[in-house]
Order: structure tokens, then sequence, then C-alpha cells
């Protein structure tokens, strides 16, 4: 089996806190919605894979209350230590861990998690079906739920008839087929969770649209092309005077207006 590490090709630590930030402040409040209408309650246990700076980590940990347990993993240490200062300010206990996802089974934490809680994490890795068969198994029998948060990129689309949003999503469709992943894995997750072997009926299988209105929002995908860019050179995916214009574009976009939609899908399921 292969140890997924995966290839994450945006900022980490403080150099992507301001990316980070934003969509932490564009999702959690539907994040949050759902979880709570799926039964996360008090005295819980509960997983977090990708935790990255730790705000929904924090935010579990307080639904969770003192008589729940919060465990939450990430692969990157900067991450991490960011995610650590922050749960410590907010006064709750998570236990952090520094992992791929493929190694959460050395955790001891098999057949006793409540919640698997997920978000654009799948999407990273290389061999994702792989994954959740390992992560799967954490789950308590017949109880246990698994929440998942992933993109539909090719979805996403702008009121204003720019040509700069839908050449973003090209771009990153050729990056993510040459890392060997996958921006719209949102559409496949039903198949994934089936491969897997869990339980979930239609009901489980949801869509949210997010607004991005204000220019601080838009500039996400500009933010995005950005730290990509990197690894964008690096594969010969682009040029440098082609990745410059679609930036213009893109920050064109950000300063007239215009309401963009990026469309995730939820989905939950049970482990039977």
């Amino acid at each position: 089996m292969a140890k997924e590490k995966g290839v994450y090709h945006f900022a980490a630590g403080k150099e992507g806190q301001d990316r980070h930030d934003l969509i932490s402040r564009l999702n959690n409040p539907s994040s949050c919605k759902f979880l709570l209408k799926k039964g996360l309650q008090p005295g819980m246990t509960v997983l977090e894979l990708g935790c990255g700076m730790g705000t929904m980590a924090i935010w579990l940990a307080q639904q969770v209350t003192s008589s729940g347990r919060v465990i939450a993993i990430d692969n990157s240490e900067e991450q991490l230590e960011i995610a650590k200062a922050a749960a410590e300010k907010a006064g709750v206990n998570i236990e952090f861990h520094q992992m791929p996802v493929n190694d959460v089974g050395n955790l001891g934490l098999n057949g006793t998690i409540d919640f698997v809680f997920s978000r654009f994490l799948f999407m990273q890795l290389t061999h994702p079906q792989e994954a959740l068969n390992i992560v799967k198994n954490v789950l308590k029998l017949n109880t246990g739920i698994i929440v998942s948060q992933e993109l539909i990129s090719k979805l996403a689309f702008s009121s204003s008839e720019s040509p700069a949003l839908p050449q973003l999503v090209n771009l990153a469709a050729k990056l993510n087929k040459y890392l060997n992943k996958d921006n719209n894995l949102g559409l496949k997750l039903l198949k994934l969770y089936k491969d897997a072997g869990l339980k979930f009926s239609d009901s489980d299988y949801k869509f949210k649209n997010t607004l991005l209105k204000m220019k601080e929002e838009k500039l996400l995908y500009y933010k995005s092309l950005v730290e990509a860019t990197p690894a964008i050179f690096k594969n010969n995916l682009a040029t440098e005077e082609e990745v410059n214009e679609l930036k213009e574009g893109l920050m064109d976009l950000a300063r007239h207006y215009c309401w963009w939609y990026v469309q995730y899908n939820y989905c939950w399921y049970f482990d039977g």
C-alpha cells in the first residue's frame, strides 16, 4: 500500500495564513451547522483530518466540551504550531499529531471515534481510496460518522464574463492532474465511500454554494494562484507571461462587482 504523504502545492504556516483564514471564514459557518445537524454533541470523541491552523478543531473541542475528546492531525509542522497556540489561547484541550492521514491507524483509535471530520483533505491525496479505507477503521461500529467536504472546482462560476475564472479552473485542473490529485473529488465522493464499504443514503449527499461577494473574499482565487505558481512553473504548465496575465485578470475581477459561487460537497456516512 502506498504511504500517502501528498504534494501540497499551497503555502503552509504563516506564509499561507491569510488564505487559510479566508477559507475558514467562508466555510466554517456551514461546516459547523452541518455537523450539529448530524448529531455532534458533548461527550463525543472526534478526529479531524488535515486540521490546518486549528479553527475547526477548536470549535469541535468547544462542542464536545471537557467531557469529550478531539484529536487533530496534519502533515505540516508549521500549521500545527499555529494550531496549538490558537488552542491554548482558546482554552481547549486538543490532541495534535503531525502525520500523514495514512498513519492514523498508529494512534490506536480503531473503533473509538464518533465523528471524523475533513475539509478539502481527500482532494489533496494521490490515493484517497487507500486513505479512506484506513480512516474508516477508527469509527465506532454502526454509529461512527464521517463528514467530508470536498471541492467541485469545475462548477465555480462568476457573474462576470471575464475569462479569468475559467482559465484558472483549467490551469488548476492541469496542475492537479499532473500531481495525480483531483480538485473535483466532490463529484466522486459517493463512489469513494461506497467502495470503502460505508453506508449512506441519498439524503446524506449535500451541496453548498459559497458566495464570494466582497473584494477580500474574491481575492481567494488570486491568492491561491500566487501560492500555486511555483508548482505551476516547476511542472512547466504555464509560462510566466500567461500566469501574470491570469493574475491581472483575477485581480480585476476582485475589484469589480461580481458574484462568484463555489460548490462543495458534503457527505456523511455510517460505518456498518
